[in-house]
């Protein structure tokens, strides 16, 4: 076992002890265990790792509380494994000065982005070692283990077995040709090290020229599996089942194709030691170590009281929130492990998995200067409030996404201040100059405040207080990208409820207009004080929630409520209204992009010639059309494709290529109507060039064709009033406009097609429809 200094765990136990010894499950409460993927200590993590995992989870964890469930979030950096010896041998240091280095780097970076963990710990710990070592020998005295003696591949320049990153090759699989020891980035799918082509040594560059029989330790996944599939399947089958959509496809296409044996221990020295005799020169595979990583941090946090969490699913809920490529190591190995060691643990109940965030179409990488790393944001001045709005608001939830400096400087101006942060401003400087800071008392007789409500309220925000009760759902359901665009949603309506209804005109007429201007006003500042204060907590962070409390005079946050209650009560005092955000100036977004090497364009703001004058993306710019299916058959070299002619009431028909074939039968596909979008860039599939794409609501396990009115013409539009119809000769790949629009188009719950729950409709009339899927994603 590593050293670690003793009076560095006593300080760390002792802070543990005195400020969270409250921080156990209460019985008759929602518990709720949220953790996020404990990163690795050989890098700075950037803004995809930062939403991928730990901001999410933050995100979870501030509105658990504020329902007042009992939250736990628990993180930390993962510092065993290749990982961490790989980048001690580059910087020329041990691993152990390794994981000092990076735990404070990792430490200081989601301190800035206000990610209020219980705690942020470590796995190089006497407690990880004594959970890790108690849970293997629980699985070897129950029969789930095993030794075999493998071909290790052996370096004989470095006098060193390559596991795991240690070396590299060519995937058996897929022929990426960067793939690690044990598994490969471009297919995910595991490997062993033998099975890699052309390796190569990581250290010295050089083709390993031998292989050599060593013992190992194996974990009998595949004698484990029908729990864990009867388990996961329950879980997933549940009407309240937060498990994202790509968690579910990963974990079963897993299970459906039979889980193996599994080799758990590594000849390497940093790790977790096997504490099994003939073993002394083997440390346990990191991910087998990993996720016990949560359980021996919570210990570090609460003492004893672990078990209280981790062995105890009758009153638990635990949440991971992980990137796609870890879903198979939680959704499936693990709970294996913990089955097996028959000791009662809580096994996950939700795995929350994002999909990739890419920087400007391309990929992250600190050695080239592309992208935006922790680090960097705080050298940029823009507070991390702001990072973390628009981060939520490309969350890849659902497809990957594509971080953009345009992008994000228009939702800035456009959402956080021109409509976030002004609708909070002009509540208050309305308070301020018409009643000097100070909330009046409103004398209004029972008919005129039910007349009020009614008329002037209830009919210009039925659809703004469904958004209101479904930011509830969609935080509850891990929806946060919904999330985040229902309270912009309900800022925007509350806006234009106030500039309709203009209380600074009103309040110097007759008594009766006056009456009304405040009754305008006490309704704006209710939704204020509901969302904006206690709902920026939870999206934004304190920091912000702050600010709006102290221009309301409140040093308190609101109770939490799906209703819009009066915090303010008259004679109260507010503080002095003040801007919430600062806009972000195009001169120095093109600084930026250009700092952190984004693909650059001549001019910051402007499209192509083909692109519409506005940088708006909405629903406006998708050439969406009706076409029938003149004839399609088989594509000649995929399976799974199909070839169709599709006329779109053009001069010729056009040939689309989809990947429809396990989902619509043959007969099914001619001579019928379906939507098509007419405008992406055409692309080769299998050498046939696809001119359009089919439009499907699509869900993991089934994919239907949208259907119309059966007497819509080829041709005809669809559109989605009041977004202007003004679509682009062709989409520009490079802005995500698609990709972007698609985050938000959608099958309701009466099947049709909205986006941002606003109909789609055939010639501006008739509706697109599903057969039978509801609340999913039009694709």
């Amino acid at each position: 076992l590593p050293s670690v200094k003793a009076e560095q765990v006593r300080f760390e136990v002792l802070i543990c002890i005195t400020s969270h010894f409250r921080l156990v499950p209460v019985k008759g409460k929602r518990n709720i265990l949220v953790t996020s993927a404990l990163p690795y200590v050989n890098n700075v993590p950037h803004l995809g790792n930062i939403i991928g995992c730990v901001l999410s989870a933050d995100v979870f964890a501030r509105y658990c509380r504020l329902r007042g469930h009992e939250t736990l979030y628990i993180c930390g950096t993962d510092e065993y494994g290749t990982a961490t010896e790989t980048k001690a041998l580059a910087e020329g240091v041990t691993p152990r000065e390794v994981c000092d280095k990076y735990h404070v780097i990792h430490k200081e970076i989601y301190e800035w982005f206000n990610i209020e963990f219980d705690i942020f710990g470590r796995t190089t710990t006497p407690q990880q070692t004594e959970i890790a070592q108690d849970i293997f020998l629980k699985l070897y005295e129950n029969g789930f283990t095993s030794t075999s003696s493998i071909d290790q591949l052996h370096c004989q320049n470095c006098d060193k077995f390559l596991a795991d990153r240690f070396v590299t090759g060519a995937c058996p699989f897929c022929a990426y040709d960067d793939a690690r020891g044990d598994q490969c980035d471009g297919c995910s799918r595991l490997i062993n090290a033998v099975e890699l082509k052309n390796p190569k040594c990581h250290i010295c560059k050089q083709e390993p020229k031998e292989s050599i029989l060593s013992t190992h330790i194996f974990l009998h996944l595949d004698a484990i599996q029908d729990e864990v599939r009867e388990y996961i399947e329950k879980e997933i089958a549940k009407p309240d089942t937060r498990w994202s959509s790509n968690a579910i496809a990963i974990v079963k296409g897993w299970i459906k194709h039979g889980l193996e044996k599994r080799c758990i221990t590594r000849d390497l020295k940093w790790g977790t030691a096997v504490p099994l005799a003939g073993f002394e020169n083997k440390v346990f595979y990191v991910w087998y170590d990993a996720p016990i990583g949560y359980l021996s941090i919570t210990k570090c946090l609460v003492g004893d009281n672990w078990t209280k969490w981790w062995k105890n699913p009758e009153n638990v809920e635990l949440f991971n929130f992980i990137g796609k490529d870890n879903v198979a190591f939680h959704g499936v190995m693990f709970p294996c492990t913990q089955f097996g060691a028959r000791d009662n643990y809580t096994v996950v109940n939700n795995i929350c998995a994002t999909e990739y965030l890419n920087y400007e179409d391309v990929k992250f990488s600190k050695s080239r200067n592309i992208g935006v790393f922790g680090d960097n944001a705080k050298e940029t001045g823009i507070e991390a409030d702001v990072w973390r709005f628009y981060l939520l608001y490309i969350r890849p939830e659902s497809q990957d996404t594509s971080f953009s400096w345009e992008d994000f400087a228009f939702k800035v101006n456009s959402e956080l201040l021109a409509n976030l942060g002004n609708f909070i401003n002009r509540a208050l400087t309305f308070l301020s100059k018409n009643f000097d800071g100070v909330v009046p008392e409103m004398q209004l007789s029972d008919i005129d405040v039910i007349s009020v409500i009614y008329i002037h309220i209830y009919n210009s925000f039925s659809h703004n207080c469904n958004r209101k009760f479904k930011w509830d759902k969609m935080m509850d359901s891990v929806h946060q990208r919904d999330a985040v665009r229902a309270i912009l949603s309900m800022s925007r309506r509350g806006n234009q409820y106030m500039q309709t209804q203009q209380p600074w005109v009103l309040i110097k007429g007759s008594d009766e207009e006056k009456y009304f201007a405040f009754f305008v006003f006490n309704f704006h500042h209710r939704l204020v004080t509901f969302q904006e204060t206690g709902i920026s907590y939870a999206l934004l962070s304190s920091n912000v929630s702050a600010r709006i409390r102290s221009q309301c005079g409140s040093d308190r946050l609101p109770a939490f409520s799906t209703y819009p209650i009066s915090y303010l009560k008259a004679g109260h005092r507010i503080g002095e209204p003040k801007p919430l955000f600062t806009k972000m100036e195009s001169a120095k977004v093109a600084e930026w992009k250009a700092k952190f090497g984004g693909s650059c364009s001549s001019s910051s703001f402007h499209e192509s010639e083909d692109a519409p004058t506005d940088d708006t993306i909405d629903i406006g710019r998708l050439d969406l059309r009706v076409g029938r299916i003149i004839n399609c058959e088989k594509h000649p070299d995929a399976d799974a494709l199909y070839v169709e002619q599709i006329d779109v009431g053009e001069s010729k028909p056009r040939t689309v290529v989809s990947g429809l074939v396990h989902h619509v039968p043959l007969n099914q596909m001619q001579n019928r109507l379906v939507v098509v979008l007419c405008n992406l860039k055409p692309a080769k599939m299998r050498g046939v060039e696809s001119r359009a794409m089919v439009m499907c609501a699509s869900s993991p396990e089934k994919v239907e064709i949208m259907e119309v009115d059966p007497s819509a013409q080829p041709g005809t539009p669809v559109i989605c009033p009041p977004y202007l119809h003004r679509p682009d000769v062709q989409l520009n790949p490079k802005k995500k406009i698609w990709e972007t629009i698609a985050q938000d188009l959608k099958v309701n719950e009466d099947g049709y097609a909205v986006w941002r729950d606003t109909l789609l409709l055939v010639g501006g009339s008739t509706k697109m429809t599903a057969p039978t899927l509801r609340g999913v994603f039009v694709k």
